[in-house]
């Protein structure tokens, strides 16, 4: 046991030294995104920003250092024939996903680092990146302990408005308690009473069934992927623990309760029952990365009971 924990803070040094090339942008908490290409460019993503490139090359062999060092650390091997490596950098909690030869020209990753900014609704109406109105409906939303479904591509800065929407549930009623799971550790959670889990993803249905004996007042998952993990969600934020919040990838506001429809199908051998969706989720938050500018609240829908004449979901849209 010995033997090995020095192992490993072994390799941690190994890689906190190999890391010094991109050490400032890791501990720079405006930083969302390290993209270094494979001729050693390395672009910069800072939040609220357009992505930019920094003026600086990263040497290959430091590049490769990099890989070969989170490797290490996460027991993962990089060689030729397995030149993929996808996982998360010890102590920086970052997501890394990176190449080596021979699938391209020369050593690559890229880094999604979680938010370290601790902002509120208020901080992103000052920026312009949330209006009053839309400000007004998640609040209320809050208070009344409806269910939100924080929705939008890649990048667009899902889970630090989540993170916006938990800060609120903790100045609006402080005393709930927050039980929290996702398989990358991205949520800032600034409440006084939560829980949170960071489990592997075939672990997440677990997790949340466990909540149910957990007390918690409100279920926050980090990202829905699964259709299991989402009914059980589901059937939680309908048994007892309504307000909850999860984020989901989709392209607008109407989008995502169909998309959240989609993962579902993986559970049922016919239709899924809609009626599961419109009596769970009553908001949802789309956010749309805006051409030099980025991430904004573009459109907020309230979910209305029941289907149309159609049989498509019901909303008033903001």
């Amino acid at each position: 046991m010995a033997e090995s924990q020095t192992l490993y803070q072994r390799q941690l040094a190994n890689l906190e030294q190999d890391l010094k090339p991109i050490m400032a942008e890791l501990l720079d908490e405006r930083v969302t995104d390290i993209m270094v290409n494979p001729g050693g460019e390395l672009w910069i993503k800072r939040f609220g920003e357009a992505t930019s490139y920094s003026g600086r090359i990263v040497e290959r062999e430091a590049i490769l250092r990099i890989i070969m060092s989170t490797a290490a650390l996460i027991d993962k091997k990089v060689t030729k024939d397995q030149w993929n490596l996808t996982g998360v950098v010890p102590k920086y909690n970052a997501r890394i996903e990176a190449f080596i030869e021979p699938t391209v020209s020369s050593p690559t990753f890229c880094l999604r680092k979680p938010t370290l900014l601790a902002l509120s609704l208020a901080d992103y109406v000052k920026d312009g990146r949330l209006s009053p109105a839309h400000q007004k409906l998640i609040t209320q939303a809050v208070t009344d302990r409806k269910n939100i479904l924080i929705g939008g591509g890649t990048g667009t800065g899902k889970t630090t408005r989540l993170n916006a929407m938990i800060s609120e549930i903790a100045r609006l009623r402080p005393s709930d308690r927050l039980y929290i799971v996702e398989d990358t550790p991205e949520i800032n959670c600034r409440a006084p009473n939560f829980v949170s889990l960071v489990v592997l993803p075939n672990e997440s249905i677990k997790a949340v069934r466990s909540a149910l004996r957990y007390k918690p007042d409100r279920i926050i998952f980090g990202e829905l992927r699964y259709g299991e993990v989402a009914l059980e969600w589901l059937k939680a934020s309908t048994t007892g623990h309504p307000g909850g919040m999860c984020t989901i990838h989709a392209d607008g506001a109407l989008r995502m309760l169909p998309r959240l429809r989609d993962l579902l199908l993986e559970c049922f051998s016919t239709a899924v029952p809609l009626n599961i969706i419109y009596e769970a989720i009553g908001l949802c938050v789309y956010l749309r990365e805006i051409p030099d500018f980025g991430p904004r609240v573009v459109e907020v829908a309230e979910v209305r009971p029941g289907l149309d004449a159609g049989g498509n979901f019901q909303y008033a849209t903001y």
